[in-house]
């Protein structure tokens, strides 16, 4: 009877572990993406040539292609993307850093049992993809390398968060969300891919079937 009974355990505990790791594999981890309340001001824009201050569809723009990259870098993983403040995982674009940080594109805070939290700097981005973009452009080439710049440093910001054991920053490939810099044409101009960081995130929260997406 006592061989029955743990045979019988046995077999239960196989049962909970197998749904567990079915279950695991299924769930979908919320992240949260959003712009804070701010002033979209870039002086560089004005300085540079490319007219004046940025118009309310310009600052929407920037929104939907920052949108785009950070859904995209993540396409095909189990991570669905809101504007949800008290997700686990949280990336904010505020309009410049504290001035004690200001010469960093992002920051970024690991809690443990909490998730993490990170901060984009939009207007040290901003400055950024004036510099980087090639001369005869037009402005909305320039508004769209904003946008481009701003969702590929929170895409890094989330890396550190969700990965927080791989040194993203050994990635020697310029044209990878892990890259170390921020300054440099590929952070505004072309694709980019994952490199060092795609084994943990496919161990983490991938493949997955279509994600729905929440805005």
């Amino acid at each position: 009877m006592l061989r029955i009974t743990l045979a019988a355990a046995v077999v239960c505990l196989g049962a909970i572990y197998g749904m567990l790791s079915w279950r695991a594999q299924d769930h979908i981890t919320d992240a949260g993406f959003w712009f804070e309340d701010m002033s979209f001001e870039c002086p560089p824009l004005v300085s540079a040539g490319y007219g004046g201050p940025l118009t309310e569809s310009e600052k929407q723009r920037i929104r939907d292609v920052a949108w785009s990259e950070v859904r995209g870098a993540f396409a095909g993983l189990r991570v669905r993307f809101s504007e949800n403040r008290d997700a686990y995982y949280r990336v904010r674009v505020v309009q410049e850093f504290e001035p004690a940080i200001q010469g960093a594109a992002g920051a970024t805070y690991v809690l443990p049992l909490l998730g993490g939290s990170s901060s984009v700097n939009f207007l040290f981005l901003a400055t950024q993809a004036v510099w980087h973009t090639p001369a005869g452009s037009d402005r909305a080439t320039v508004v769209d390398a904003i946008g481009r710049g701003v969702g590929r440093a929170s895409v890094h910001e989330f890396l550190h968060q969700v990965v927080p054991r791989v040194n993203i920053h050994d990635s020697k490939d310029d044209r990878s969300y892990e890259f170390a810099y921020s300054s440099r044409p590929a952070q505004f101009y072309g694709d980019m891919r994952f490199d060092i960081a795609r084994p943990a995130l496919l161990e983490r929260f991938g493949p997955a079937a279509t994600v729905q997406q929440a805005r």
